[in-house]
């Protein structure tokens, strides 16, 4: 919220993207030991996710009705949340037998970050 109000919305949500990509795999590559401080910068980097969203959705539609934005955005979070851990289960019940199945799942996850933020930057370029 401080970067945001310092910056803005826009520029910082950029940010945020990439961030939560490399602390993904940062928990893949990390030992035991660390992946719970991780755990706790990836649940901030989560919530200014949830809160910056919210913000820009305001920024670029505030003068359209925000209801139907609201809408396909709380679609689109649901979908999310199905869908990740699916991917995750998916690769780690494939490679059950393997030492590095659950680091492979949880690095294949960083891909749809980079994934957003790939989308969110073409659609600023065209805006």
């Amino acid at each position: 919220g401080w970067l945001a109000q310092r910056l803005s919305a826009r520029r910082v949500f950029g940010w945020l993207f990439p961030l939560w990509a490399a602390g993904l795999l940062l928990v893949a590559l990390t030992p035991r030991w660390g992946v719970f401080p991780l755990a706790l910068l990836l649940g901030a980097l989560l919530a200014g996710i949830w809160v910056l969203l919210r913000l820009v959705l305001l920024e670029d539609f505030g003068d359209r009705p925000l209801t139907l934005y609201f809408t396909y955005l709380a679609l689109i979070e649901r979908a999310a949340s199905m869908v990740g851990p699916l991917l995750w289960s998916g690769v780690v019940r494939a490679l059950h037998d393997t030492p590095f199945a659950f680091r492979t799942g949880t690095g294949l996850l960083a891909l749809f970050p980079l994934i957003g933020w790939a989308v969110y930057r073409g659609r600023k370029a065209s805006a």
